[in-house]
């Protein structure tokens, strides 16, 4: 159990743990991929912002960190950020009509 913290911090595996208790059985592949990578041995080279990307938004945050990285963690916060932009402001030209 103490090799597992040695790639993330606790509180990674707890927030994991959350996603995974409130999506069951769906969001299992959160602390699974962490998991993962923990017994790869390449947990410590992940960087915080893909270790966020992968809480934060699952499965596409996961394809965009393995596919790509750190620019691929980028990628996914860039398109999440555009699509609420987009959600927003037509939601306010909705509104406005």
């Amino acid at each position: 159990m103490n090799n597992l913290f040695k790639g993330y911090h606790p509180v990674t595996w707890v927030v994991s743990g959350l996603i995974a208790i409130v999506g069951f059985p769906f969001m299992l592949v959160v602390p699974g991929y962490f998991y993962w990578k923990v017994r790869k041995g390449t947990a410590s080279e992940q960087t915080p912002l893909e270790t966020a990307t992968v809480v934060f938004f699952n499965y596409i945050g996961i394809i965009g960190v393995e596919i790509w990285g750190r620019k691929g963690a980028i990628a996914v916060w860039v398109l999440v950020l555009f699509a609420l932009i987009s959600t927003i402001s037509y939601g306010a030209a909705i509104l406005q009509a």
